[in-house]
């Protein structure tokens, strides 16, 4: 009867953790789509305007710093959540590794700068990872964002409401070196985000946690992008 309790305390807590991310993500300054009634799970629902930029804006090319100051950070993760084992990394790719302008090819990089960061959520109930990638204009974004939308081999489409200006989700089944994950990417102007939930069966409510983080984060790159500024850190 006890292991029963605590499993009850700990799918309670999945909820509550979920509620909170929801209303957090719904505070943003509507670059996301947070008044959809939609649910993850492709529940019916009508979306908002399209969020992001207007489509003849160029958008704003971002360096590593601005991406890192759009990664999340414990004062705007809820109570609980703690960094995992690698801290948080940033880089300006030189460019000699890039790739010439609108074009993806496997012996150079369409991105110009990149952002990773990794969170366990409380509990045990999983891992978070996070990959913000900036592009130097819109025609190079949208390129290399049609190949991340192709998702990898085994993974199965996920239903969730779209979240930035485009966005796809699946679900990957472990493999022999890896556990199962969630993972959403999404594209706001010039910036692309990979939010990986892993291990997500260890959290009954890990859909609605991954697009409540999913939406938080594109509010933090339209931010970023439209004042890179230092003063404008995620809060």
């Amino acid at each position: 009867m006890r292991h029963t309790g605590r499993g009850t305390r700990a799918r309670a807590g999945m909820v509550v953790m979920a509620a909170v991310l929801l209303g957090v993500a719904g505070c943003g300054d509507g670059g996301t789509e947070s008044r959809d009634t939609g649910n993850a799970t492709g529940g019916p629902g009508r979306a908002s305007r399209a969020p992001g930029k207007a489509a003849d804006d160029p958008g704003r090319a971002l360096d590593a710093a601005a991406l890192g100051r759009a990664l999340p950070t414990p004062r705007n993760l809820p109570p609980g959540w703690r960094v995992g084992v690698t801290p948080p990394k940033t880089e300006d790719l030189p460019p000699g590794r890039r790739c010439p302008k609108g074009t993806v090819r496997g012996d150079c990089s369409p991105h110009g700068s990149y952002a990773v960061a990794r969170y366990k959520a409380p509990g045990d109930s999983g891992t978070v990872y996070w990959e913000l990638f900036a592009y130097p204009d819109r025609e190079t974004v949208e390129t290399a964002f049609a190949h991340r939308k192709v998702k990898p081999e085994k993974a199965t489409d996920v239903a969730m409401p779209r979240v930035g200006d485009d966005s796809t989700a699946y679900r990957r089944p472990a493999e022999r070196f890896a556990p199962p994950s969630l993972d959403v990417q999404l594209r706001v102007g010039n910036a692309v985000a990979h939010v990986m939930y892993v291990d997500p069966d260890k959290n009954p409510d890990s859909a609605r946690t991954l697009l409540a983080l999913s939406r938080a984060q594109a509010d933090r790159l339209l931010k970023a992008q439209r004042n890179p500024a230092p003063e404008t850190a995620a809060d």
